[in-house]
């Protein structure tokens, strides 16, 4: 994919390069709606109005992926979890992109319009934040949250100290919150192959 993408706008990022050890199988290629489930979160920015799309996955994953809408980043170190993708991918794209926006990929319900109102916050109303972080009831989900690329250095100094959740990352910047009920479909993830039938009646 061509990247067109100019600084002070937003890259997505979809998160693909898990174990999947409690779905015993690479969860990210299950099929739903005809198409993989980490297409649906590329589908999901590219309806809304994110054109610069990466996947961040091992090398091991990599070959299985087929989507000439995002470019495949492959991570020097696999399985390390979220913080060290995202850090992966600011390092890789910090001169093309003024903010990530994250999502996993195993969130099938997510929609283009969750993608459209998170992106205008934060191009529009939070320019003094670091981040953009949206709440499920009383449910922080950072795994679908919006940063800009002044956290790197945050980021760089918290993988130094072999911190690999999020959470440490909210706790050391300035960040904005955006409520949805809880419950909301955008952030169900599928972790085992028995969340399909609950989520699909």
């Amino acid at each position: 994919m061509k990247e067109t993408i100019q600084t002070h706008t937003i890259a997505g990022l979809v998160l693909a390069g898990g174990q999947s050890s409690r779905y015993k199988a690479p969860k990210m290629f299950v099929d739903y709606q005809g198409v993989p489930m980490y297409e649906h979160s590329v589908r999901a920015f590219l309806n809304g109005g994110i054109s610069a799309i990466w996947i961040a996955t091992n090398n091991e994953l990599a070959p299985s992926f087929s989507c000439p809408n995002a470019s495949i980043l492959i991570e020097d170190k696999k399985h390390q979890g979220p913080l060290y993708a995202l850090y992966y991918a600011l390092k890789h794209v910090y001169d093309k992109t003024a903010w990530v926006f994250i999502l996993p990929a195993d969130t099938p319900f997510v929609s283009s319009m969750f993608i459209k109102k998170a992106s205008s916050m934060a191009l529009h109303s939070l320019f003094h934040k670091d981040a953009l972080v949206p709440v499920s009831g009383e449910k922080i989900q950072p795994l679908h949250g919006i940063y800009h690329r002044r956290c790197f250095p945050v980021i760089e100094r918290l993988i130094c100290d072999n911190r690999k959740s999020m959470m440490p990352l909210l706790q050391s910047i300035t960040y904005e919150t955006l409520s949805y009920p809880a419950g909301q479909r955008d952030f169900v993830n599928i972790n085992r192959k028995e969340d399909w039938p609950v989520y699909l009646k």
